[in-house]
């Protein structure tokens, strides 16, 4: 199994840990490491990521400077 280290902002660290409410920072490692690699698949695939109020209304594009790198499979 590999070992990923890298610096946090404190104050990032504990906004994230009170918005997901955990403080295992494994855990957040983890789920942000599952939810880039689901994205990127995505991205790969051609689709375009969004986000929407709860009423399907409002969508927004999700943007991340990573997503620009990703080649999408033809």
């Amino acid at each position: 199994m590999a070992q990923v280290r890298f610096e946090v902002d404190d104050d990032f660290l504990k906004s994230l840990q009170e918005l997901t409410g955990t403080t295992k920072n494994y855990v957040l490692g983890g789920d942000a490491l599952s939810l880039l690699k689901w994205a990127a698949t995505e991205i790969k695939k051609g689709r375009v990521l969004l986000t929407t109020n709860k009423d399907g209304g409002e969508p927004v594009k999700v943007v991340m400077s990573i997503f620009d790198k990703i080649k999408q499979d033809k």
